[in-house]
C-alpha cells in the first residue's frame, strides 16, 4: 500500500511540473488585411502540403528564400525580417508569406513571427510552430495578417 501511495504521489508531482512548465509560450495575433489574392482552389492540396513542411527553425531563417523549396503550386517565402519595438528595445520580427509560383506570384497567407518568443524546450517549439501553421490558415481563410507573439 506504502508503495502505491508513494507512486502516486511521485506521479501527481510530475503531473504538476510539467503542467506549470507548460505554460503557453507563444500566440496569435489577428491583424490587418494584407493586399494578396484568395487561394484558387487547384492549389488548396499545395498549400496544405507547403505548410506542413514547415520546420521551427524555418520561422526564424534571415536568408530571404522558398523556405519549404516547393513543387507545386504554393511556395513559403521569407521575405526577411524588420524592426519593431522602441529604440530601448529593438527586436526582429519575421516576414513569411505564402505565395503562387509564376511569373505573376500572388500572396494568399501572410505572417509574422516575433524573436522575442522564448521556446526553450521541443514541446514550446512545437507549440510555436503549430501556432504557426494555424496562422497561415487563418491568413489564408480571412485575407488577414496574422502573427505569432509571445504569451
Amino acid at each position: 500500500m506504502n508503495q502505491i501511495i508513494r507512486s502516486l504521489t511521485i506521479f501527481l508531482i510530475l503531473i504538476s511540473i510539467v503542467g506549470v512548465s507548460y505554460a503557453a509560450v507563444a500566440k496569435l495575433q489577428e491583424g490587418k488585411k494584407f493586399s494578396g489574392a484568395e487561394l484558387p482552389n487547384k492549389f488548396k492540396d499545395d498549400f496544405e502540403k507547403e505548410v506542413g513542411k514547415l520546420q521551427y527553425a524555418d520561422l526564424f531563417r534571415t536568408k530571404k528564400d522558398d523556405i519549404t523549396k516547393s513543387d507545386g503550386g504554393i511556395r513559403i517565402d521569407q521575405q526577411g525580417s524588420f524592426p519593431r519595438g522602441d529604440k530601448k528595445k529593438k527586436f526582429k520580427v519575421y516576414n513569411l508569406q505564402a505565395q503562387t509560383n509564376g511569373k505573376s506570384s500572388k500572396t494568399v497567407s501572410h505572417i509574422e513571427v516575433y524573436e522575442t518568443i522564448n521556446a526553450p524546450t521541443v514541446a514550446d517549439q512545437n507549440e510555436v510552430l503549430s501556432l504557426a501553421k494555424e496562422a497561415f490558415e487563418k491568413s489564408k481563410n480571412s485575407g488577414k495578417s496574422y502573427s505569432v507573439i509571445p504569451n
